[in-house]
């Protein structure tokens, strides 16, 4: 806890700030995600020294409710305002525009100028209770026209720092250690600037319950603008984590993903095993030492240290796997989907590619190379088939892979082919007369 009469930092009274005005954005990524947050639009009044203060990471108490309860924003963004601005534009004669530019430059810190100040919302609220204000986690709305503060550095301490936690760095604009405790930090997902891996390093993650592979800054950049950087909410993607009180694997939301330019040297950890992964010094390891499972920084890791890692991913699938064949083979060519509607081809364009002829023939019999699945509808999908060119054979778009299924592909991975004959292609194995068992199975 901090004393509430040292909660605030206001800059020997320089800094007087009201909230104008509060915006609820949402965004879309790529039409899979969706995420809200509220942003606030306070006014303060122009001084230069608040002006450099603003440039460093800052957090902001919002008055909720005066000497009592306060929702914590963190600023964002800051853009010096002078009243005069509004009524320069391009279509006013040069000599004009210069005297309105120098009346403005040299009236900064008048009543007439003030500073806008874009924050985010951090779902904390300062409490204050027998004069001690402490932190709970709660998202509040404050009232427009309602005071701010800035938070003091001993405060953002008691926001961001674990007492006797592990020291990862030093937080900008406070110069004060920021320390965590590495095991709620990686079991809960929290974002950190200092923990980070290599952006080819890959991941599994699991995404609309489907577990997939890829590289890890592949998959933060899908949330991110070309240039931007910082930390971003996101929903409906789950990770591998390892719980070290339970020493169970298992999966877990991930609630933010951070990217950041990082200019120091990243580490390579290799395993005996041929594993290894590339990380920043202050990442969290799990290692084994004097019995017990421990979290250090990367830096910390010597020769001979016992890693954790999971053998295998999690699997909560108690029912048969269902493989969606059109996302399987939606870059194959030859591969062809049947029953096609005709609605489809009213509404699409013929692609430069495919000529007239073709294309006549692909709207009279229902067929469109399976690269196009993605302009059918969920409901003119469901009863296309899917083929190769040539074949009779037509499958689901849904293939059920059921335990003898499975077993079938495994004896297919190791002991089958495909073979051509004429125009025809067949499925082959090639087993020893002794091996009657795996012959028997696969007749059936």
């Amino acid at each position: 806890m901090v004393s509430f009469d040292r909660a605030f930092d206001d800059l020997n009274g320089k800094f007087k700030a009201k909230l104008k005005a509060l915006k609820t954005q949402r965004k879309t990524y790529k039409e899979l995600y969706e995420t809200f947050s509220n942003t606030a639009i306070l006014e303060a009044k122009f001084d230069m020294d608040v002006f450099e203060r603003l440039h460093h990471p800052t957090f902001i108490a919002i008055e909720r409710e005066r000497g009592k309860v306060y929702s914590i924003y963190e600023v964002v963004g800051i853009n010096p305002v002078h009243y005069q601005m509004s009524g320069l534009t391009s279509d006013i004669p040069l000599q004009i525009r210069e005297e309105f530019l120098a009346r403005v430059g040299e009236s900064w810190g008048s009543d007439e100028t003030w500073i806008d100040i874009t924050a985010v919302q951090t779902d904390y609220a300062l409490v204050v209770k027998d004069g001690e204000a402490s932190f709970e986690r709660r998202r509040l709305i404050p009232l427009v026209g309602s005071d701010a503060h800035l938070l003091s550095t001993e405060t953002v301490r008691e926001l961001l720092c674990v007492e006797g936690g592990l020291e990862v760095g030093t937080m900008m604009g406070f110069e004060i250690p920021l320390t965590v405790d590495p095991d709620d930090l990686i079991r809960y997902h929290t974002g950190v600037f200092g923990f980070s891996v290599d952006y080819n390093e890959p991941i599994i993650y699991r995404e609309s319950g489907e577990i997939k592979i890829g590289k890890i800054g592949e998959l933060v950049d899908r949330f991110f603008e070309k240039d931007e950087d910082g930390m971003k909410p996101v929903s409906g993607i789950e990770v591998v984590s390892f719980d070290p009180k339970t020493y169970r694997v298992g999966w877990a939301p991930v609630q933010y993903v951070l990217r950041h330019r990082f200019k120091g040297k990243l580490l390579k950890l290799s395993l005996e095993t041929g594993r290894s992964v590339t990380v920043t010094p202050s990442h969290s390891i799990f290692v084994v030492r004097e019995g017990r499972v421990k979290c250090i920084r990367a830096c910390d890791v010597k020769r001979g240290d016992f890693l954790i890692g999971s053998r295998k991913v999690p699997s909560e699938n108690k029912g048969n796997v269902r493989v969606d064949l059109t996302k399987l083979l939606g870059d194959v060519p030859g591969i062809y989907i049947f029953n096609v509607p005709s609605t489809v081809f009213d509404r699409l364009k013929r692609p430069a590619w495919i000529s007239k002829t073709k294309w006549w023939y692909w709207k009279r019999n229902g067929i469109l190379p399976i690269s196009l699945v993605n302009a059918l509808t969920a409901g003119e999908r469901e009863y296309i088939l899917i083929g190769c060119k040539g074949s009779g054979a037509k499958l689901k778009p849904i293939l059920e892979v059921d335990k003898e299924f499975a077993k079938l592909l495994g004896y297919y991975v190791a002991d089958g082919h495909i073979t051509r004959v004429k125009k025809e292609h067949r499925l082959e194995f090639t087993l020893g007369a002794n091996e009657k068992n795996v012959i028997n199975e696969i007749s059936r």
